[in-house]
């Protein structure tokens, strides 16, 4: 049975019981990071909203020299507030747009009666929500520099600002605020790979970038030859620059959750045997490095004295009901952070 490790903050819910500012030097073998000059601003294309609760906007990033979408999930009182703290919701690898919150969990309700404004960028298949040493997609410079701007000038986002993400977009939240000390109240992963340089994970990772069809050497480099890149995105190497940010943890241990006629997989498993326990097979091994590195970031920084709220659920595998359920566990955190009401 796993302990929770001594000096964690026991996440809200707790179910039963691969897981420092860049110095100049590292900026310039990174080929430009959020900390580099920002390029000019991201311009709105189109902005249709849908509803009461939701806007989706076509924004040109010069940093990407791309049209991208984002979806805005508005706050209770948006009409008539002055501004809203923000949350940016990021997903994982294999999703290719920015609807995949929206179409898989119900965020979109939750975030309609709460009062902070959710922003989902989009991702793409092994875009590793980095800026490329090898030149090409810039996805730190928009997620975090011209996107936020766009954000507070135009749709009432204030300063205050928070960041989760499943998966690589977990990864990528807490690097993001590790690159940005001060500039994120909160960040939260769910299942990602927070000890990115742990023995082994490197092979994961270019693993998972030849699957999407990205030379595993063009955003990071090679993990040998370019180490202090790779240095470099590891939110654990970088802990001591996330003191003040509140942190939310959570990975499951990989071992399927099947309790009865209502869970999700149970259901896959009736109707597609076959593709069922392939999935899960896969899921199982992505949730089982996804819980040993947020278990040794949890621990890395807890004994940095960086406070951690953590939350390491008995079984589940790497997939949406999971990460459903984690994402309220984190808001209480998130919403102290922000400065409004859970």
């Amino acid at each position: 049975m796993f302990r929770r490790p001594s000096g964690l903050h026991r996440g809200s819910g707790r179910a039963a019981a691969l897981v420092l500012a860049v110095t100049a030097a590292l900026v310039a073998c990174l080929g430009g990071t959020a900390a580099a000059a920002p390029a000019p601003g991201a311009r709105v294309v189109s902005a249709v909203q849908r509803g009461a609760s939701e806007i989706d906007l076509q924004v040109f990033s010069p940093s990407m020299n791309a049209t991208l979408p984002v979806t805005l999930l508005l706050p209770r009182g948006y009409a008539n507030g002055a501004s809203f703290p923000t949350l940016y919701t990021l997903s994982g690898m294999d999703e290719m747009d920015d609807k995949a919150w929206t179409k898989l969990t119900d965020l979109p309700a939750f975030a309609a009666v709460h009062d902070a404004l959710v922003v989902l960028p989009p991702t793409s298949k092994g875009g590793m929500f980095s800026d490329w040493l090898a030149g090409g997609p810039r996805w730190e410079t928009f997620n975090t520099v011209e996107l936020p701007a766009l954000i507070r000038s135009q749709f009432k986002g204030s300063a205050r600002q928070a960041v989760m993400g499943l998966s690589l977009g977990g990864h990528a939240a807490l690097k993001y605020a590790a690159h940005q000390p001060g500039q994120w109240a909160a960040a939260a992963s769910f299942s990602g790979i927070p000890f990115s340089s742990a023995p082994g994970i490197s092979t994961l990772y270019e693993k998972s970038m030849m699957d999407a069809g990205v030379d595993p050497k063009a955003p990071w480099g090679d993990p040998v030859a370019q180490s202090a890149v790779w240095a470099a995105q590891d939110p654990a190497t970088q802990v001591q620059n996330l003191r003040g940010t509140a942190l939310f943890v959570s990975a499951s241990s990989g071992v399927p959750s099947l309790t009865g006629a209502g869970d999700p997989a149970v259901g896959q498993i009736l109707q597609n045997p076959a593709a069922a326990l392939a999935g899960a097979s896969q899921g199982s091994t992505i949730e089982s490095a996804a819980f040993a590195t947020s278990v040794l970031f949890a621990q890395k920084a807890a004994a940095s004295g960086v406070p951690v709220t953590a939350d390491f659920p008995a079984t589940g595998v790497h997939n949406w009901p999971l990460w459903n359920a984690e994402y309220k566990k984190a808001w209480p955190t998130i919403a102290a952070a922000l400065g409004i009401p859970a």
